[in-house]
């Protein structure tokens, strides 16, 4: 059954904890993830949002290597494939969901379509 969205208030503590997944990330991931972005509602200063963070990894290699995979399910999350969506593997974290990240190549079409906005961080 899919889960149900929930939109909630603005959450001030979204930004830490973007900050906080994105240094885990760049440890866990090393070279292999070349920029992280805090894309999608919970990146927009005062909306309302689902309460995910969604995030991008620019990947060095793609699709995502084995060690990639591996250092994500580390940090607890579960790997979804391109899940309908080319040139992009998701990952989701959390029950309830916490977590989304999406790896992509870096410049690829997925990125300039979907997160063309992205600052790299």
């Amino acid at each position: 059954m899919p889960e149900r969205v929930v939109i909630v208030p603005y959450d001030s503590r979204w930004p830490a904890a973007y900050e906080t997944e994105r240094l885990r990330l760049t440890a866990a991931l090393g070279p292999s993830g070349v920029a992280i972005h805090h894309v999608g509602s919970t990146a927009i200063l005062g909306m309302p949002a689902k309460p995910v963070l969604d995030i991008v990894v620019e990947c060095a290699e793609y699709p995502p290597t084995d060690t990639f995979c591996a250092a994500m399910a580390q940090l607890g999350y579960s790997h979804m494939g391109e899940s309908h969506v080319s040139g992009r593997h998701w990952f989701r974290k959390g029950a309830p969901r916490t977590h989304h990240v999406h790896a992509v190549p870096v410049g690829g079409d997925v990125m300039r379509r979907q997160f063309g906005t992205c600052q790299r961080v």
